[in-house]
Order: C-alpha cells, then structure tokens, then sequence
C-alpha cells in the first residue's frame, strides 16, 4: 500500500468516526493488537486526544529507570532527535528541552517541556505528567516550530508481581501549519510505538 491509499484510507476512517459517537466525546477504540488498545476522542478544539492502555511484564521501578533515562529516549522514542536537561528542580520535577523529527514538507518542533512525577504508594500507582511551557528558556531558533500546547500523562498501576498496567494519555497541538485534519491522521498511531519499543526495552533487560 502506497502513501497516497495510506492517507485516503485514514481520511475515510476518521470520516466514519465522526459520523459515530467520537461527536459525544466518548473514547472510541482505533486499534487492538499486541496487548495494546488504543482510543482517540474528541474534546476541546480540533485535534483528537489519545490514549493507549496496555500491560507490562515489569515492576513499576524497572519500568521507571526506563523513563528516567531521557539521554536514551532519541533511541526509542519515534521522532526523538534531541533531549537534555535544563533543570532539575527536585526528584519529583525537572524541565527538559526535546527536539523531533517531522515528515517533510513541515518544520521539525523542538519543545520545553515540564515533567511531574507523584507516587501514591497505597494505591500502588505513579504517575507521570508532562506539559510543554511556554519559555524562552532555549531561545527559538528558526529551523523548529516551538510547541507550546501538549499535555500527556503515563499511569502506573501494579497489578502483581511483575505486571504493571501503563495507560498513556496524550493532546497536543504541533503548531505551525499542519492543518488539524492531518494531525488527527497519525494521532491515533502516535503511542503504539513507543509502547512496543518499550516493551522490547524491557524484555532485554537492559535495566
């Protein structure tokens, strides 16, 4: 299947769901395979939220140490050409600068983004919330479109002994002039594969 059949099929199928109940802003599932199920609904403005939900054979801090190695995330993570540090405000908070990869002919988008990280330990779950601010702290440089709107979240909740349940939330609006309509194309591919390159990760046991 050609680019072209690729785009008009997803054209289609993003037709069929809003003539469904994605107008009700109810999560409609797009995918299920490989132990991963993804959704997308509509909510505020144009572009589709995305979750995916899946179940991973790790403990919660294996899974962590994974995350918390953002110089390896240009090795897995799609899109990922850049990552570092700008701060680290605390265990639980740092700010990192991150620039990706776009399909020509748009910009690469290059980010500020801020991460969150709370622990309830009764009810066995961490979670991980990231939001783009919008900061010069890197100065804006004119071969990227800065993403200012994006807001995702990684839950983690133990399920037993090395299983844990990872949900992946996500909206984001990729700025400059890439129309809502082909955004929302890809949005509901954009955390399949990150989850199975996780998943690989964590089969090597790297970690």
């Amino acid at each position: 299947m050609n680019f072209n059949k690729i785009i008009m099929c997803s054209i289609i199928f993003l037709i069929s769901l809003n003539q469904t109940s994605i107008a009700d802003n109810k999560w409609i599932l797009t995918e299920k395979k490989d132990g991963i199920e993804v959704f997308i609904r509509n909510t505020e403005g144009d572009i589709y939220e995305v979750r995916a939900i899946t179940h991973l054979n790790a403990k919660i801090d294996e899974i962590g140490k994974i995350l918390k190695d953002l110089e390896s995330y240009p090795k897995w993570m799609p899109g990922c050409s850049e990552i570092k540090v700008l701060k680290e405000i605390d265990e639980n908070n740092l700010i990192f600068y991150t620039v990706s990869k776009v399909p020509w002919p748009f910009s690469d988008r290059d980010a500020i983004i801020k991460v969150t990280i709370e622990r309830d330990l009764k009810k066995k779950i961490v979670k991980i919330k990231t939001e783009a601010i919008n900061e010069n702290i890197v100065p804006l440089n004119s071969d990227y479109v800065r993403i200012t709107e994006l807001k995702e979240s990684w839950i983690l909740n133990y399920i037993k002994e090395n299983k844990t349940r990872l949900t992946i939330t996500s909206k984001g609006d990729p700025a400059g002039a890439i129309p809502a309509w082909a955004v929302n194309i890809f949005v509901k591919d954009s955390l399949y594969e990150p989850i199975v390159n996780l998943k690989k990760i964590i089969q090597s046991n790297a970690y």
